[in-house]
């Protein structure tokens, strides 16, 4: 595929893209995590840097940071209606006795996040296009990777970019740019940094999406999208009257 119509697809992407949710605990640090964090930052997340960055690639980014483990349903609710979806992996909630996780997790490390992950799959099925990247803190990158492709059959696992994809949905593993791999230097271009997420994003979403007709059907929702409010405008409650009598 030519590198002009790659380029061009990822321009339409990127006037569509327009609703990122990110979902991570440590997004708004308490006195209690700040207290944690003086010894150990591997899962530091700065809430204002990452949305700035969004601010300025003109996207739309909700940031939610979950406490309760009930609040996971709360969470996939809105990702549903999300655009890309970026998640921590290692979610540390306060556990109540109303949850009933996944019957089929059965170490604690990452189970909220599969179950989004899972929770967000089922309601995907084989249409609805979504991606998600973990944005994670964590060293074990391929093995978070690994642990995400069993959450479905019919996920593909690719070990060398740390993806695992279906036709519509395409998860990534990725980490936080405070992270440090001095001793897996493999891992190190797999850092991304707060300001290079909405490029990644973009990008990501353009495997999903590139190609001739699905670049038309994207660029005219995009034209529908931004021009709701006039639509809207035209339909308006002022012409009720004239249509029912019509």
């Amino acid at each position: 595929m030519g590198e002009s119509f790659i380029t061009l697809s990822k321009s339409i992407v990127n006037e569509f893209l327009r609703d990122i949710v990110f979902i991570d605990e440590c997004a708004y640090p308490t006195k209690e995590s700040n207290e944690e964090q003086k010894t150990v930052k591997v899962n530091e997340f700065n809430a204002q840097d990452v949305s700035a960055a969004f601010c300025k690639a003109g996207k739309i980014c909700a940031i939610y940071a979950p406490q309760f483990d009930i609040d996971i349903e709360v969470c996939v609710q809105a990702l549903k209606k999300a655009d890309a979806i970026v998640l921590d992996w290692d979610l540390k909630l306060k556990e109540t006795k109303d949850f009933d996780p996944m019957e089929d997790v059965v170490e604690d490390e990452g189970k909220y996040t599969k179950q989004i992950i899972k929770n967000i799959l089922e309601d995907a099925g084989n249409e609805k296009i979504k991606l998600i990247i973990i944005y994670t803190g964590e060293l074990n990158l391929p093995d978070i990777c690994k642990q995400v492709s069993q959450i479905s059959q019919k996920l593909e696992l690719n070990t060398t970019e740390l993806v695992c994809q279906q036709k519509n949905v395409r998860i990534l593993v990725r980490a936080k740019e405070t992270t440090q791999y001095n001793h897996a230097e493999h891992l190190k271009n797999k850092i991304v940094a707060y300001e290079d997420l909405p490029q990644l994003i973009n990008d990501e979403y353009a495997k999903l999406t590139t190609g001739l007709l699905s670049n038309y059907a994207l660029n005219a929702i995009t034209a529908i999208r931004n021009n709701t409010s006039n639509i809207l405008g035209v339909f308006s409650q002022d012409i009720d009257a004239a249509f029912l009598g019509h």
